[in-house]
């Protein structure tokens, strides 16, 4: 959810000139990913410090550029999506959603962080970016829906959905009354 809704507003910055493109969204997520790497390290290394010395600590700092780590990973990729997005804005969408889906697919599991977040979640980055204006012309016709509609369609929701899981037609969360 997080990723397709990352990729909901990318379409007002993405056919910016590369320099300003960069700035507002690729060195922000950076900026932010290694001012919070530096506070971890400083932080967290405590342990590896008394078995690794210095020289430990600064590798492991060294290859968080290289290896997202821990809790950072998802800063790391957005700025790795903003990237991508803007290196294939001459492919045709579908196919970039194709290669997408493709990868999350697959369930790729090499050991790498980023290669295996990139594979398993960039369709939804991707996607959210690609249907923004769907999206938005949804929730523009929603919002102009009385009341009584909307929670009218949110129980039919729930109902639906219910059924749905207690049959074993998904394994969607839900919410049962």
């Amino acid at each position: 959810d997080f990723f397709l809704i990352s990729g909901l507003f990318l379409g007002s910055r993405v056919d910016r000139p590369w320099l300003e493109y960069s700035d507002s969204k690729v060195l922000h997520f950076a900026c932010f990913y290694v001012l919070w790497l530096s506070i971890q390290r400083v932080t967290k290394s405590y342990d590896l410090y008394v078995t690794a010395g210095v020289q430990g600590v600064l590798q492991d700092y060294a290859l968080g550029f290289i290896e997202p780590f821990g809790t950072l990973w998802f800063i790391y990729m957005l700025a790795v999506f903003f990237i991508v997005v803007k290196l294939t804005r001459s492919v045709p969408p579908m196919m970039v959603f194709i290669v997408g889906a493709a990868l999350e697919i697959t369930a790729i599991k090499t050991g790498y962080l980023l290669i295996d977040e990139f594979a398993s979640r960039f369709v939804y980055f991707f996607a959210g970016y690609w249907l923004a204006r769907y999206v938005f012309d949804f929730a523009s016709r929603v919002n102009s829906l009385s009341v009584l509609a909307i929670i009218t369609g949110v129980i039919v929701w729930c109902f639906g959905n219910t059924f749905m899981v207690y049959n074993g037609y998904a394994q969607l969360p839900c919410i049962s009354f």
